[in-house]
This record gives C-alpha cells, structure tokens and sequence, in this order.
C-alpha cells in the first residue's frame, strides 16, 4: 500500500534531522521547538519515546510521547511533525500512532496541544475522535500576535469504540 505508515524508534544520531524538520516547523509557527542538549535530556529520560515516522521505508516524520511507564498510563502526546505538507499522511500516521498507543503501550488517555490557527491539525485530531478539553487563552505569543493553545484529550474507551 503507498500510505502503509510505521514506527520505530527514534535513534540518537537521527537528532540532526530532527532539529532541521524542527526549524521548518517553527519556521511556520506551528512548534516552538528544543535545542540539541534538551533533545538529548529527554530522549534519555524513561518516560519519555521519539519514534520516527516511516511510509514504508522512507522517514517522514517523528513523535515525541511523556509519560510512557507511568501509573495513570495518561500520554502526552508532545510533538508530531509529519511532512512533507500536503502529502495526505497525517490523519493515516496519527491513526497508527494511537494504535500503538492503546493497543501495545496501553495508554487510557492521550493528551496534546494545539495553537489556536493549526487548523489542519485540529482537523485531524476531531476526525480521530479527540475531545476538546479547553483553552489557555492568549498562552503563545507569534508573530506579534498572542494566540489561544487547544488541549485535546482521548480515552482508551474512545478509540475502542471507534476503531471496532
């Protein structure tokens, strides 16, 4: 299939690539991204996964989850950058990320954030079942301009219920 979409994980020395698919993100206003040494903090942390993004055996993208091992099993979903734009695999690669989550790292809740004019991604993440939970109200200044973050949440019960 030409959108077949996997993961695995992410290596250390894939960190460059993912700094520079970071800089056109942030570019855009859509993340504001780590430096290099807090890469690397977090990829050493435990509760912390970098998968990248494959369709097939091309890299597309990278995830960033917290709270992987933890007692109330409630992810964040901290960052996802997919691209190229336009290329039709975010809903397919978000689809595949929840699988993952619920059905082998067994997460009850994900969670993620979203600014205000990521129209694309709230888009998808509606189409997948997700909740808007609330809004930080004026929480990021871009462009000269303060915008609203979007927090989105999804239960275990939810995906199931969707997905069957």
């Amino acid at each position: 299939m030409k959108n077949e979409i996997f993961l695995r994980p992410t290596h250390l020395d894939e960190l460059h690539w993912i700094l520079r698919l970071e800089a056109g993100a942030r570019a855009e206003g859509f993340i504001r991204g780590y430096d290099e040494a807090t890469h690397r903090k977090r990829m050493a942390d435990p509760h912390v996964r970098y998968l990248t993004i494959l369709r097939q055996d091309e890299e597309v993208g990278f995830i960033i989850l917290a709270g992987i091992g933890t007692q109330d099993r409630n992810i964040e979903l901290c960052r996802i950058i997919i691209g190229p734009r336009e290329s039709g695999i975010g809903q397919s690669a978000m689809k595949e990320v929840l699988r993952y989550l619920f059905e082998e790292v067994g997460a009850n809740r994900v969670s993620l954030d979203t600014f205000s004019y990521n129209k694309r991604a709230q888009h998808i993440y509606q189409k997948l079942g997700f909740v808007k939970e609330g809004v930080l109200r004026e929480a990021l200044l871009f462009d000269g301009k303060y915008h609203d973050l979007y927090l989105y949440g999804l239960l275990a019960s939810e995906w199931k219920n969707r997905s069957h």
